[in-house]
């Protein structure tokens, strides 16, 4: 996350307001970033050989 916010704002090239907002811009920067992964995270796409294999309440079930 740190690389990917560093990133973000070398690109953005925005200029402050004050210097509460260059404070401020990182940090909504991440949290914006760590929003998105654990947004995203639910919805990776998975191939259908992998979900052959679901489990369920700890037990895996062998779909065929």
């Amino acid at each position: 996350m740190l690389q990917n916010t560093f990133i973000r704002l070398m690109r953005d090239n925005t200029e402050f307001q004050s210097e509460e907002h260059e404070k401020a811009c990182p940090i909504r920067t991440a949290a914006n970033l760590c929003k998105d992964f654990f947004r995203n995270w639910w919805r990776k796409t998975v191939t259908i050989d992998r979900a052959k294999e679901v489990e369920v309440d700890g037990s895996i079930y062998n779909i065929r």
